[in-house]
């Protein structure tokens, strides 16, 4: 199995405190329009996906900040997502007390937590929504809390992670450029060629032919390159299976031979050759055109 990548683990110290400044600036704008919004808006498909919007907002912040502070730590831009859903949910959970009581007759005591364990006792008893004109208070509030916080904070920590799996070049202390689907090759990733591929020999990859356009499965291959060297060169292999649904869309299954392994200048060379071919296929045999030939005209008689 050829060698894989992993990050370095480090966390520059101005990148940390411009990404937790960054998520928690999110967290604290994020929570009073979640709030007034969630007051305001009855109709709970909507909530549910400003919830999804309010998790995410935070959690692509962190991602991008990250990124952007080139921190390669995946443990400490998951923890710091989660902590910024929590600032989040705490600045949603006062702001919430505003949009029901009034921000002058509350104003910042509406952040000191005794004050809000109480308006949670309040609404244990008395709850502030309702379905089908029932009110919900007491232990089944509390489930929809617990779901509604549980949501907000995967999806800001698998938000976060999105660009988890992207290779640093550390000699250029640069991100890669990642270009999917460099090929899809007909295959199921089972097949016993892949067993060599994997190992690094990867001319064997010359036994797959291009996959056409539709095919419901084949084997991507995913490349991953320093725009400023020619040495930090990385390859995905993931098996692909389209399912079609009822309604007629496309649902990819991926599955995951191999993630960012190493490459060498030669092998990676290996892989643009079979990108080429790929792209080739893709766009069909080329018809070469005939040449006009114009018929020389015919010489004159000598007697006329």
């Amino acid at each position: 199995m050829m060698q894989t990548y992993s990050h370095g683990g480090a966390v520059p110290a101005g990148g940390a405190i411009a990404t937790v400044v960054a998520g928690s600036a999110t967290a604290a704008i994020g929570g009073i329009i979640y709030a007034y919004a969630f007051r305001w808006i009855p109709i709970v498909y909507v909530n549910f996906i400003i919830t999804l919007v309010f998790g995410g907002a935070m959690g692509y912040v962190v991602c991008a900040q990250a990124q952007r502070g080139k921190i390669r730590n995946n443990t400490f831009v998951c923890v710091t997502a989660f902590l910024v859903g929590l600032l989040g949910l705490y600045v949603y959970w006062a702001a919430y007390l505003w949009a029901l009581a009034g921000i002058r007759n509350v104003g910042l005591w509406a952040f000191w937590p005794p004050v809000l364990v109480g308006f949670g006792q309040h609404l244990f008893e008395k709850g502030s929504w309702g379905l089908k004109g029932d009110t919900v208070t007491g232990w089944i509030l509390v489930g929809v809390w617990v779901i509604e916080a549980g949501t907000v904070l995967w999806f800001a920590v698998s938000t976060a992670l999105g660009e988890s799996r992207r290779p640093f070049c550390e000699s250029c202390h640069e991100w890669t450029e990642i270009e999917p689907g460099v090929a899809r090759l007909v295959a199921t990733g089972d097949e016993p060629a892949w067993q060599q591929v994997l190992a690094g020999d990867l001319p064997s990859l010359a036994e797959f032919p291009a996959a056409s356009p539709g095919v419901q499965q084949f084997v991507r291959l995913d490349a991953a390159r320093c725009p400023k060297c020619e040495h930090s060169r990385f390859l995905t292999v993931s098996a692909v299976q389209v399912t079609i649904d009822k309604k007629g869309n496309a649902k990819e299954t991926e599955r995951r031979l191999i993630s960012n392994a190493v490459l060498r200048p030669g092998q990676f060379a290996v892989v643009e050759a079979c990108g080429q071919l790929y792209r080739q296929a893709q766009s069909g045999p080329v018809d070469d055109e005939p040449e006009d030939v114009t018929e020389p005209p015919a010489p004159a008689d000598e007697g006329a």
